[in-house]
């Protein structure tokens, strides 16, 4: 019998926020599923435009959609499953595999600050 284990890694994003590529890392202790992840700010910043994050292994961004909340928006939290199959289904990542955070775009007027993105990781013992 399969036996699930869920836990959560939370990787901050500290201060303004501008767009970059790896701005925050993890690396994975052992194999693992994720099944999700989640992005949420302190401050979501205003004008045109969204904070918009990927999670990436490698060159590949890992999510089904892009974690996207949009400037001044009185939601400052998104949630995205993971692509990838296997039961729960999700994203597996190897030991010593990099996971990065992106953040392709920010909204015009003021950066969004202060946040964090919550991993969803699901462990399944056979």
């Amino acid at each position: 019998m399969e036996k699930i284990g869920r836990s959560y890694v939370t990787l901050p994003l500290m201060g303004a926020l501008a767009v970059g590529a790896g701005v925050v890392a993890f690396v994975a202790p052992r194999p693992m599923r994720i099944s999700g992840a989640q992005l949420v700010l302190k401050a979501t910043g205003t004008g045109a435009g969204n904070t918009t994050a990927q999670i990436k292994v490698g060159a590949n961004n890992i999510l089904k959609a892009d974690l996207t909340i949009a400037g001044a928006a009185a939601t400052k939290y998104v949630k995205q499953s993971a692509k990838g199959g296997g039961v729960p289904s999700g994203y597996d990542v190897n030991e010593g595999d990099v996971i990065t955070v992106d953040i392709t775009a920010i909204p015009a007027t003021t950066a969004p600050t202060d946040g964090y993105v919550i991993l969803h990781i699901a462990q399944v013992e056979v």
